[in-house]
C-alpha cells in the first residue's frame, strides 16, 4: 500500500500542474489468468477454472487537444487464478492463488466528439503480495488458507494494454467513464527455482500453482520449468473531474 500511496501522490501532483487535465477514481473488474504450459498439460490432475479479480485507484488524463490525450492510472489490482482437479478417486480439490499488484498503465487515448475512445500502451506492475488457498474434498490435513506465496512471484511486470469505452458527460465538470480493457504480460510472472531449491521449500510454505509451473506432464512428472504469463480483461468504471476553462 505504501507504493500505491507514493504513486498516487505523484499522479496528483503531475495532474494539478497540467493545463488541460482530468482526474478521478477508477475501479476494474476483470477475468484474470496465470497461463503456464505445464499447468495446462496436467490432464484431470490440474484444470483451469474461471477466475475474477477487482482493482481500484486513481486515474489522470492530460489532453494535448480535444481528441488526443495521455491516460495514467494507479491501481491496486488482483490477478487471481483458480485451479481444480482430481487427486485420486473420489478426492478432488480447488486451489485459489491471489496475486496483488500496483498497476501503472500509461495509455494513449484517442477520443471522438461523442465521447467514444480507444486507448493503448504499456502497463508496468509491481508485486504487492501473493496468497494461496488449497481445499480438498473430503478435506485433508494438508489443506491451507491464506498462505503467503509471494516468494514464488516476480516483483515486476510489463503488459501491453488495449481498451475501448465511452466518456459520458454527467454535468459540466463530471464525466462517467465506462470501458473494456485487456492486457497480456510479456515477462514471467513466476520465479524459476532450481530443482534443489524447490525441494528445499518446506511443505507448509509451498505453492500449488508455482509447484506445477516447475514440472511437466510426464509420468511421473519431471522437473521442467515453464514461464507464466499474466492475463486480464474486463470492465472499467471511472468518475472523472474535468475542470472548467
Amino acid at each position: 500500500m505504501k507504493k500505491l500511496l507514493i504513486a498516487s501522490l505523484i499522479l496528483i501532483t503531475v495532474a494539478a500542474s497540467a493545463q488541460d487535465f482530468r482526474i478521478g477514481v477508477k475501479g476494474t473488474f476483470y477475468s484474470t489468468w496465470l497461463f503456464n504450459n505445464n499447468v495446462s498439460d496436467q490432464g484431470s490432475m490440474v484444470d483451469y477454472a474461471a477466475t475474477f479479480g477487482a482493482g481500484f485507484g486513481l486515474t489522470s488524463q492530460y489532453f494535448f487537444n480535444e481528441n488526443i490525450g495521455l491516460s495514467i492510472d494507479v491501481l491496486y489490482s488482483s490477478n487471481n487464478q483458480k485451479l481444480e482437479g482430481d487427486l485420486a478417486t473420489d478426492l478432488t480439490y480447488e486451489s485459489h492463488t491471489k496475486v496483488k499488484y500496483i498497476d501503472l498503465p500509461v495509455l494513449l487515448k484517442i477520443s471522438s466528439e461523442g465521447g467514444a475512445y480507444v486507448e493503448f500502451g504499456p502497463q508496468v506492475s509491481f508485486l504487492a503480495g501473493a496468497k494461496e488457498d488449497f481445499k480438498s474434498s473430503p478435506s485433508l490435513p494438508a489443506d491451507y488458507s491464506d498462505r503467503d506465496v509471494k516468494q514464488f512471484f516476480s516483483g515486476f511486470g510489463v503488459a501491453p494494454v488495449l481498451g475501448f469505452g465511452v466518456d459520458i458527460q454527467a454535468s459540466d465538470n463530471w464525466l462517467v467513464n465506462i470501458g473494456l480493457r485487456f492486457g497480456y504480460g510479456v515477462n514471467d510472472a513466476t520465479i524459476k527455482f532450481s530443482e534443489e531449491k524447490l525441494n528445499d521449500v518446506p511443505a507448509d510454505e509451498g505453492s500449488w500453482f508455482a509447484g506445477w509451473a516447475h514440472y511437466n506432464a510426464d509420468t511421473p512428472p519431471k522437473y521442467s520449468y515453464q514461464k507464466t504469463n499474466r492475463a486480464f480483461g474486463g470492465f472499467t468504471l471511472g468518475i472523472v473531474y474535468k475542470p472548467g476553462r
